[in-house]
This record gives structure tokens, C-alpha cells and sequence, in this order.
């Protein structure tokens, strides 16, 4: 895959890599039931860490992940989000863990972030010295966003718990799928 077509939502191979084998590791559950022909094409193919990839892609791999894999439980779906970041920062981005302070750390994960897509992603914003709001701008009829935060909130409690961090909670201020316009949510730590 090569540039990002600014037309189309894209995701970079980066954050694919952990998808692709969690689908690869389940070949006993039908996978065209989830994949289109070309998203087949690319599981079954080389994924490239700086190449880019639809984002529909992504979004099927995230719908496999949760239903076949996690079963629909959410809590499995953010230890997911926990895994993969720590999959990332001990394969490719060590300055997330290098970093003294966790709101750095989290501002610096909003910078590599916005990377792995060419369409802006979760941002994070320092409400006080253990707590942060997280803020999604995304499209209502994405069936998997609400996965998606728990992800979402999976990795970011795997850079606060490499900080220090203990008890991390999270609480929904706005959700897109019950009718708020965005979605947003406090994580909060000791």
C-alpha cells in the first residue's frame, strides 16, 4: 500500500499488525462474514508498518476482534487496546515510556496517534494532575466506536501505568451512539 488517498479514511499498517494476528490465529471461524474481498487480500497478504490501509479494513478488523475474540465484552476490548499499546512502545515507540511525566507521555501518544491515520484521532487534554478528558470526533454510524474507547481507553491506561499510575477509571461524558453530537470520557488515576 503506499500514499494516504486524502479522499478516504486510511490507517497505517502500524496499528493493523495486531489485528491481523489475532484474525490470522482464528482460521476456524468464517472470516467472510466479516471481510470484504479486498480487506481478505490484505489479511492474507504483507502488511507493511508504513504503508496505509483503508480504514474500512481497520474497522472489519475491529468488528472481528470484538464479536469473534472478545466476545462482545468491552473489557476485553480495552485489555486488547492495553496489549497493543504495549506491543507498540516495546517494538516501535519507546519514547512513550522514556518520557518522565504521563500527561507528556500522553501528548506525545496524540502526536504518534495522529499518524496512524490521515484523519484526526482520539485527542487528550490535562484536566488536572491525574486526570484527562479524551475526545473523539467521529461518525455516528460507526457500529464499532464504542469498542473503539474501550480500546482507546486501554491504551492510555498502559501509558499511565507505565508512569506510575494505579486504579485507572474511566466515565463517559458524551457518547455519539446515544445521541451526543461527540464523544468524550474522563480517565482518572491514582
Amino acid at each position: 500500500m503506499g500514499e494516504a488517498d486524502k479522499n478516504v479514511k486510511m490507517a497505517k499498517g502500524t496499528i493493523l499488525l495486531d489485528y491481523i494476528r489475532a484474525i490470522r490465529s482464528r482460521k476456524d471461524i468464517p472470516w467472510d462474514k466479516y471481510f470484504t474481498k479486498k480487506d481478505l487480500e490484505i489479511i492474507n497478504g504483507k502488511i507493511f508498518p508504513t504503508g496505509w490501509y483503508p480504514f474500512e479494513t481497520f474497522r472489519h478488523c475491529g468488528q472481528f476482534v470484538l464479536h469473534e475474540i472478545a466476545k462482545d465484552d468491552f473489557n476485553v476490548v480495552r485489555m486488547f487496546g492495553k496489549f497493543t499499546m504495549k506491543n507498540l512502545i516495546d517494538k516501535t515507540y519507546h519514547t512513550l515510556a522514556e518520557t518522565r511525566d504521563v500527561h507528556d507521555a500522553l501528548e506525545h501518544l496524540n502526536n504518534i496517534r495522529n499518524r496512524f491515520f490521515n484523519f484526526t484521532g482520539p485527542l487528550s487534554e490535562k484536566l488536572g494532575p491525574k486526570s484527562i478528558r479524551v475526545h473523539l470526533e467521529n461518525d455516528p454510524n460507526e457500529p464499532e466506536l464504542h469498542a473503539f474507547c474501550y480500546q482507546i481507553v486501554g491504551s492510555y491506561e498502559c501509558i499511565i501505568e507505565l508512569h506510575g499510575g494505579k486504579n485507572v477509571n474511566f466515565t463517559w461524558e458524551k457518547q455519539i451512539w446515544l445521541g451526543d453530537k461527540t464523544t468524550s470520557f474522563i480517565i482518572t488515576w491514582e
